[in-house]
């Protein structure tokens, strides 16, 4: 209990870095799922077949292995980053794929007959998407872009395999140290249900009121 007492301060700064490098990646994929959703409803067919190989290759590769990708793609292409640029990047494209899907899903959703109506109104299909279909489908993809959000935050730990300072690289330091394995362990499972936990409950009322709402 003692080891564990200590260590607690050191894993805290990882669980920071760890909320921080979650962050970062749902806030920079939600963005490139929001625009790249966005044009899967262009009417330019090698756009959309683009951005649907971007979606099916990027979910089809593990996310470990998309960031053993991007740590030695840098490398080889001139760039020297850290490892935790490096993961970042990975995150990003990993769940940018998730987003893609979730907007354009939450896009087809709507109702065609408001489009169809739209443009007997003389309305531009891009102010259809943006004021009609956007506003409706941003409610139905709150609660799948929530339950994306928290498997990214615990995809997280995979960045310890390929050198990503974190909360699960800290807990490996701190065991390798101390031999500790069970009672550091136990504290980084309470470490991420802390963090999930909240998004977890949200995530449910939300999928309720859009039951209700719909």
């Amino acid at each position: 209990m003692d080891v564990l007492i200590q260590s607690l301060p050191y894993l805290a700064k990882g669980a920071v870095q760890t909320v921080w490098m979650a962050l970062m990646s749902i806030a920079i994929g939600t963005a490139l799922g929001l625009v790249l959703g966005l044009l899967s409803t262009s009417r330019i067919a090698a756009l959309r077949w683009l951005i649907d190989a971007y979606i099916f290759a990027t979910r089809g590769i593990p996310v470990l292995v998309l960031m053993f990708i991007t740590y030695y793609a840098f490398p080889a292409l001139g760039y020297r980053v850290s490892s935790y640029t490096a993961v970042t990047v990975a995150l990003v494209l990993y769940s940018g794929a998730f987003y893609t899907d979730i907007v354009r899903g939450a896009l087809q959703a709507v109702p065609r007959g408001q489009t169809e109506a739209a443009k007997s109104l003389g309305i531009r299909r891009g102010w259809i998407v943006i004021d009609i279909l956007l506003p409706q489908a941003v409610r139905s993809s709150i609660p799948p872009w929530l339950n994306t959000s928290i498997v990214m935050v615990k995809s997280t730990s995979y960045s310890a395999i390929v050198g990503g300072w974190e909360l699960t690289y800290a807990a490996r330091e701190v065991v390798e140290r101390t031999l500790a394995t069970f009672e550091i362990f136990g504290a980084v499972m309470l470490f991420y249900f802390v963090i999930c936990y909240p998004l977890s409950l949200l995530s449910r009322r939300l999928e309720k009121r859009t039951a209700v709402v719909h």
